[in-house]
């Protein structure tokens, strides 16, 4: 069993990669990344434009205690320097070559400056870079052309990554966040145009407000660079997946990505590796063990030999309307009206007492239909609505629902 990936005769030797951000802005930063087993890791962005060199202090705004896990607000303007970038490559690179951790340098310019990308890429490389990674993903920006603004135009795009590739020797990969299908559809091939060697794609949204109830205030003004597990996971796993679709390069996803099953998830989705950053960011270095360890437990459970085994085999599956459709049709009681809903006389729902762990989860019913005898959960069918909320929330997946008459219903986690 084999966790390695490679992206353009890279080796990666697994596919968990530490963003570029926060958790990497110091060598000591990136040594806990290397110490808790990346694949790879990658330097906070540095940049020729001055302006967004000054480091913000009290940056990062974390909304648990407001009422949003995991949720964030970061306000990272603080990119390094390409003198002090350069020292911290040289400082890492003997580090990662022993630990055999791929060592990448993120950087930014200003789009119409194709030869100052250029220049810092060199810079890079010359410091020990085994890959250059273009950040075109920011939200936040001093000049109008950097960051997601110039990447919402392709020209751009695919004229930075050629001007990257052609400065340097190494793999490059150009990041984008993603914002809607349109928005792909044009990116992707572009950058694929530019030459990239593979694209770093991530979900982000932006907007997003949260008010402090205490002071009827916003904890932040509301504007941009907003981010977050709930909020990212389902768009990054979709744009990992059309992309895939576009290009015939790899694809690198990040967003939400805090377990072990997220980032199967994302490698069955189309990435042949994933970034995580805000993981990191919230709950510290210790994340990243237990999603490397859960991967390889899960590929010998299941008997996947090599991540390559896994890789975009959900796609078939994401976003297929003839196969949502089949979805419904199994759940219709009578076909030729068109009837979707089952009645509830028509459904059975059960629970496997040898499955059920006596968590009570299943308890807190809507209609009181289920309660606990002998540590076991039981369900009054004459109470219960049959809406599947027990289902989708048992852990164990001890809770079975069928329509006897269909064959149709979710049982070991599956809609059958």
């Amino acid at each position: 069993m084999d966790l390695a990936v490679e992206i353009s005769g890279v080796t990666f030797k697994n596919p968990v990669i530490a963003a570029s951000g926060y958790p990497t802005y110091h060598p000591k930063l990136m040594k806990k990344c290397v110490e808790a087993g990346v694949g790879g890791v990658t330097m906070k962005t540095t940049s020729v434009v001055e302006q967004n060199w000054n480091k913000q202090t009290l940056a990062p705004l974390f909304y648990d205690k407001w009422g949003g896990e995991t949720g964030t607000i970061s306000c990272q303007y603080g990119f390094i320097q390409p003198d002090k970038a350069a020292e911290y490559l040289k400082e890492m690179k003997p580090i990662t070559k022993k630990e055999d951790v791929v060592l990448i340098a993120s950087i930014e310019a200003a789009a119409s400056d194709l030869k100052g990308w250029g220049n810092l890429a060199k810079k890079c490389e010359d410091a020990g870079a085994d890959m250059i990674e273009n950040m075109l993903c920011c939200p936040i920006g001093f000049e109008e052309d950097t960051g997601v603004a110039a990447a919402r135009l392709e020209g751009n795009l695919t004229n930075i990554t050629r001007a990257v590739k052609e400065a340097v020797s190494i793999p490059v990969i150009t990041k984008i966040g993603f914002e809607h299908d349109h928005f792909i559809r044009q990116t992707a091939p572009a950058i694929e145009k530019g030459g990239a060697d593979a694209i770093h794609a991530h979900g982000f949204t932006t907007a997003t407000t949260v008010i402090n109830v205490e002071t009827a205030e916003p904890v932040e003004s509301g504007t941009y660079c907003s981010w977050s597990r709930g909020m990212t996971r389902g768009s990054s796993l979709h744009a990992a997946g059309a992309i895939y679709k576009l290009v015939q390069i790899p694809v690198i996803s990040s967003g939400g990505i805090y377990t072990w099953r997220d980032a199967v998830e994302r490698i069955m989705g189309g990435a042949t590796a994933t970034a995580i950053h805000t993981a990191i960011f919230h709950k510290g270095y210790k994340v990243i063990p237990p999603i490397i360890d859960g991967l390889k437990s899960f590929m010998e459970r299941k008997s996947y030999d090599t991540i390559d085994d896994m890789l975009g085999i959900a796609l078939p599956h994401m976003m297929n309307f003839g196969e949502f459709m089949g979805y419904l049709t199994r759940r219709l009681v009578d076909p030729s009206k068109g009837q979707y809903v089952a009645p509830k006389k028509d459904v059975v729902v059960r629970v496997n007492a040898e499955k059920c762990n006596g968590c009570e989860i299943c308890v807190d019913c809507l209609w009181g239909a289920v309660s606990m005898v002998d540590g076991k959960a039981v369900i009054n069918l004459e109470d219960c609505e049959r809406c599947g909320r027990c289902w989708s929330l048992c852990p164990t997946d001890a809770i079975v629902a069928k329509i006897p008459k269909t064959g149709a219903g979710f049982e070991n986690g599956v809609f059958t």
